[in-house]
């Protein structure tokens, strides 16, 4: 659908573009003829003469003078939407511009939800291996008081036999 649209737009550009030059060339001709009409004016009242020929040269100069109004009229409104199409087209392409930078960062918004999840697990593997680590320091630190304690309780017999000995 994008192609499509790029291509009736560029269409529509193309065909502004080739009205407006149409336009240009009909002006030229439009120039043309008055020039010759005026010269024509210009040899009559030269001659001082109001013919049936000179009113119709001031007709044609009239219909000349409200068709080349009309046409640059037109051709100003051609080079206006002249300028409008190219000021689309710049923005179509901003458009597409800004549509790869979301795909961009929608993939390295995946890229790094996926580093977050693979870093949370492995935080998750280290607190468990630090919580077994640590209840195992615990267990042998009993394990260790339990051995003083009992080493503790073997020197007290062995000094209460030696002092009821010693008695």
């Amino acid at each position: 659908m994008e192609g499509e649209e790029s291509y009736s737009f560029n269409s529509l550009l193309d065909g502004t573009q080739a009205v407006r030059r149409g336009l240009e060339a009909l002006r030229g001709e439009h120039e043309n003829l008055l020039s010759v009409i005026t010269q024509k004016e210009g040899f009559d009242e030269e001659h001082e003469e109001k013919s049936d020929e000179s009113l119709l040269l001031e007709c044609k100069e009239a219909t000349l003078a409200e068709s080349m109004n009309r046409l640059n009229g037109g051709l100003h409104e051609a080079e206006l939407l002249v300028m409008i199409l190219q000021y689309i087209g710049s923005l179509e392409g901003d458009k597409k511009k800004l549509r790869a930078q979301v795909r961009r960062l929608a993939d390295e918004n995946s890229w790094l939800r996926q580093e977050l999840q693979r870093t949370q697990q492995q935080l998750q593997e280290v607190e468990s291996e630090a919580c077994k680590i640590k209840e195992e320091k615990q267990h042998l630190e009993y394990t260790i008081s339990l051995s003083k304690t009992s080493e503790m309780g073997e020197l007290s017999m062995k000094t209460s036999g030696s002092i009821e000995s010693g008695t």
